[in-house]
């Protein structure tokens, strides 16, 4: 008892340890493009709520994006960062953000009439124009290496911008277009996640899955994202999934263990 009770204490020194190491801060989730996966942000003490826009900072610059949702607080270490939201959107950034949104349009329909026009090997999967108009991305997908150097002289002439063309991996290439997965929901690297870890068909071996490829693997045709998801239970050597289906005697007779069994 004696054991039991020092536990619960260093427990609670813990939690209160933990707890002074936190910040109280307002996040929000900012969305820069229709469908697309938002990001987070620190609220920064600026009143706001869902369906706002706001000027944030990214990699590339200051953008304009949408409020999804309510602010939530939440606790956070002191050591994290988190980008802090500048500031509310003015109705002339509002205005620009939907002209941007049209150059990306025009320029993905231009580079797909070029594609075809000089026979490239590519598909052209989604267009980028920074908020500034500074420079413009197409990210396309294929099977090997494309020489597109007369296509991006022929894309600056006529964009009068800077010009980059991003080569995506399969699953890079489902991230941006997204879909149904075979669980009947959104695809998860299209909702929530924000990089792709190796999956490998042990882990699925692992899970006692079936290895059929059409049961295991998504519509990117690689391996389902969500194997790794419980894999590290069944890794616990002292974990109840570590006896699964050995043989156990119980008062009805000889069987297997199954998972909620002790």
């Amino acid at each position: 008892m004696g054991k039991k009770k020092k536990k619960g204490q260093n427990r609670l020194k813990e939690l209160a340890s933990a707890k002074q190491n936190n910040i109280s801060t307002v996040l929000v989730a900012v969305r820069f493009r229709p469908r697309w996966q938002p990001h987070h942000y620190s609220a920064n003490n600026i009143s706001m709520k869902d369906g706002e826009w706001v000027l944030v900072p990214t990699d590339h610059g200051t953008e304009v994006g949408q409020i999804m949702g309510h602010p939530v607080a939440i606790e956070m270490p002191i050591k994290a960062h988190l980008p802090k939201v500048e500031r509310l959107a003015s109705t002339h950034e509002i205005q620009l953000y939907y002209q941007n949104l049209d150059r990306e349009k025009a320029a993905y329909n231009l580079c797909i009439e070029r594609i075809y026009s000089f026979g490239l090997s590519m598909k052209l999967v989604r267009v980028e124009s920074f908020f500034d108009g500074s420079k413009t991305i197409f990210y396309y997908s294929a099977e090997g290496r494309v020489d597109f150097r007369e296509l991006v002289k022929d894309l600056v002439r006529t964009l009068r911008t800077r010009v980059e063309m991003r080569q995506i991996g399969i699953r890079q290439k489902a991230k941006m277009i997204g879909g149904i997965g075979l669980c009947g929901r959104e695809l998860c690297c299209a909702k929530f996640l924000q990089g792709f870890v190796p999956v490998s068909i042990k882990m699925a071996k692992d899970q006692n899955l079936p290895l059929n490829p059409n049961k295991i693997s998504g519509p990117c045709g690689r391996l389902l994202c969500c194997l790794t998801y419980e894999y590290g239970a069944y890794l616990q050597p002292s974990g109840a999934m570590s006896d699964l289906g050995r043989p156990c005697d119980r008062h009805e007779g000889r069987g297997k263990k199954g998972p909620n069994e002790k």
